[in-house]
């Protein structure tokens, strides 16, 4: 997200959350509900990925492995991830085009949460019931549905943006691609990151907005505070009490300005996000401000959103695109393959790219178990992968033997607004910074 209300950014995700940016990018989910075994059935040599895959060169004839994808179809986070299932795909799709996983063609089965916890429930058990292999949650509602998975020894990966079961036990089943995560601050890489770019900004005092029904959002401003604390800069202003999806700011943007606030950040949905812009400009703030919500160009079809947003710094979960890295360029083409509509050098929702970089995640498990996986021998093959960087898309590579603390260090991209693109900040290179020292 995008900041929602749940952060989801962790490093170079922030808070991409409960329901980010309000406009959205064309795309299609998939939804499958055949019965088709979930082991493969025949081996694979496991080989280091080669673009969006490492598989078998022999066509994808065999029985597909069965992916489960949970995201919000409808209700108020559906603004974000209603096409994120495009992500998985464009992945995936790549994947079965160069052979499948030694002949298996990853088959994707989506299931929509209806933007609650109820729904991310019935959702996580509608997909064990189709016997899916695993699980990729692009929701922010899922921690309402993972203890079904964890209970039926179903491995799970994704961004870990809907709260701190990521990193507690006995969830050792889940895979955040952020890495290992610390739940007593699920959301420092966020911070780290914001910390990062306001030292090289030469930003004094921070103003933090979060949703008070989003742990996720909270945590994101709270860990914001910590590394501020940290680097010696001053939170001038606090406000973890912010209604979800608000426009009326009135209220923080006075005291923001009348606090001397340089920099103001939201860990919110777009259009909380905007609305306190532009209150801060029209008020005669020259406060910087920074968007915990991932960069997405569906802001440009918005001739108001894109105005608004005008100098606004955004996170980006992959290399900037103005710097051509040849991983994004996999990336845009891969979604091209599968979106006539998409267009070279846009950002797609925070929810598609989460998707496809959980995709990528998905794929490293299965090349890692080997042979014939089953659910156990991908989580505890999974479990001793270390520096993987999702073919060159992470700002660091993170490692996952380490469940229930968080890396030594997190980098994070930054783009900002100009005109109608996002323009790399610090030449496209990412921001990087160790934990802080008064992490506890």
């Amino acid at each position: 997200m995008h900041s929602g209300s749940s952060v989801v950014r962790r490093g170079t995700v922030v808070a991409a959350a409960l329901a980010g940016v309000a406009l959205f990018a064309a795309g299609c989910s998939s939804s499958s509900k055949s019965s088709t075994g979930t082991t493969p059935t025949s081996g694979s040599t496991g080989a280091a990925p080669t673009g969006a895959s490492s598989v078998g060169g022999a066509a994808a004839t065999k029985s597909p492995i069965k992916i489960g994808f949970i995201t919000s179809l409808t209700g108020a986070a559906s603004s974000t991830f209603s096409t994120s299932a495009v992500g998985a795909k464009a992945y995936f799709n790549s994947v079965n085009e160069k052979g499948g996983y030694d002949g298996h063609p990853i088959q994707l089965v989506t299931e929509d949460d209806t933007s609650s916890a109820a729904g991310a429930a019935s959702a996580t058990k509608l997909l064990i019931s189709q016997n899916v292999f695993a699980i990729i949650s692009d929701s922010s509602y899922f921690f309402g549905g993972y203890r079904f998975a964890q209970q039926a020894g179903i491995p799970v990966v994704g961004s870990g943006f809907d709260g701190p079961e990521w990193g507690q036990k006995p969830n050792t089943n889940m895979f955040s691609f952020s890495g290992g995560m610390d739940p007593n601050h699920s959301e420092i890489a966020a911070g780290i990151g914001a910390a990062t770019l306001f030292k090289a900004l030469g930003v004094k005092n921070v103003g933090g907005l979060a949703y008070g029904i989003s742990p996720s959002s909270t945590s994101s401003v709270k860990d914001m505070k910590t590394a501020l604390t940290d680097d010696g800069v001053k939170m001038g202003y606090e406000n973890l009490s912010v209604n979800f999806g608000t426009t009326d700011v009135g209220a923080p943007i006075l005291a923001m300005k009348n606090g001397g606030v340089d920099m103001a950040v939201c860990s919110c949905v777009q259009s909380t996000v905007l609305s306190l812009v532009s209150g801060l400009k029209q008020a005669g703030s020259d406060a910087k401000s920074l968007s915990f919500a991932s960069a997405d160009s569906t802001l440009f079809s918005d001739p108001n959103a894109a105005a608004a947003a005008q100098g606004v710094y955004y996170s980006s979960i992959i290399p900037p695109l103005d710097v051509n890295n040849p991983a994004s360029t996999t990336f845009e083409n891969d979604f091209k393959a599968v979106d006539s509509t998409y267009q070279m050098g846009t950002y797609p929702t925070f929810g598609a790219t989460d998707a496809y970089i959980s995709a990528a995640l998905v794929m490293k498990g299965l090349q890692a178990a080997g042979g014939e996986p089953s659910h156990q021998s991908f989580i505890s093959s999974l479990t001793n992968v270390t520096g993987w960087n999702a073919d060159g898309l992470l700002p660091s590579a993170v490692s996952f033997n380490h469940f229930g603390t968080s890396e030594k260090q997190y980098c994070s991209f930054y783009v900002h607004v100009q005109g109608k693109q996002f323009v790399a900040v610090n030449g496209g290179k990412p921001y990087c910074a160790a934990v802080p020292s008064n992490l506890s």
